[in-house]
């Protein structure tokens, strides 16, 4: 007989106090696709890997190739500018990552977390580790 799976009521409130922290820090109208890339980002630089917008692509898609992609993928690399560090022409975007470039391709853009940004991501993942 299969187990019922039973409600972790303390990770559930701590996954609710970190979207609680995104919300509150991201601007009005924000996507969950925006969302869900920036925890991509997190993740990646957390673990010390490199991510590039192109991967960014295929996560937010999740689709390896085709049209989908194209499309998805160019709404998400718009979009998730609002992360960048802020610019003259947009003095509003949240300074959360950079971008540098591969020293050995120069086309190539490593997605890196700022100081702020680091900051946003330890205050998440204490909020979810919270309840854990």
């Amino acid at each position: 007989m299969a187990k019922t799976p039973t409600l972790n009521a303390g990770l559930l409130a701590g996954s609710a106090d970190a979207l609680r922290l995104i919300a509150d820090a991201l601007p009005p109208r924000t996507s969950i696709r925006q969302v869900l890339a920036i925890l991509e980002v997190f993740a990646a630089n957390a673990a010390g890997r490199s991510i590039t917008m192109s991967d960014l692509r295929e996560s937010a898609s999740g689709v390896k190739s085709g049209d989908d992609v194209k499309v998805v993928g160019q709404s998400i690399a718009k979009t998730f500018e609002v992360f960048y560090e802020p610019t003259k022409a947009n003095p509003d975007w949240l300074g959360w990552v950079r971008q540098e470039l591969d020293e050995s391709d120069r086309r190539v853009k490593y997605l890196k977390l700022t100081e702020k940004g680091e900051m946003v991501a330890v205050m998440i993942q204490t909020a979810l580790t919270k309840g854990a």
